[in-house]
């Protein structure tokens, strides 16, 4: 009997039936996966379009290392220790990724690596 044809059990004594068509769709594994493409679909919108147009184009794009918070990781201990200098390809913004980061995965405890990365 595999995982996708078991029934889900309610209360006891009782079976509850499978949910059938949209119903069966509109899980919370489906809205997690969606949110996962979309965050993978916008940072792959990001690197191709600072590939494409570059830095020396006439907009200015930022580089894939200005969305990543574990820069503010790296940024952060060399602006404490190197006495408030900057690695050349972060930015404070990702000081701020890193806070918002760690803030929401301290409140929402799951929600950066169960809903944002694929585990």
């Amino acid at each position: 009997m595999s995982a996708q044809s078991k029934p889900i059990i309610g209360a006891p004594g009782r079976i509850k039936p499978r949910l059938k068509g949209l119903k069966a769709l509109a899980t919370h594994q489906t809205f997690r996966r969606i949110s996962q493409l979309g965050f993978a679909s916008f940072i792959a919108f990001l690197v191709i379009q600072h590939v494409v147009i570059g830095e020396n184009g006439a907009v200015v794009t930022a580089s894939a290392e200005a969305f990543c918070p574990f820069g503010g990781l790296e940024m952060l201990n060399k602006f404490i220790t190197g006495g408030g200098a900057f690695i050349s390809l972060t930015h404070l913004s990702n000081v701020i990724l890193l806070v918002a980061v760690l803030a929401v995965a301290l409140l929402l405890r799951s929600a950066f690596c169960g809903w944002i990365l694929h585990r």
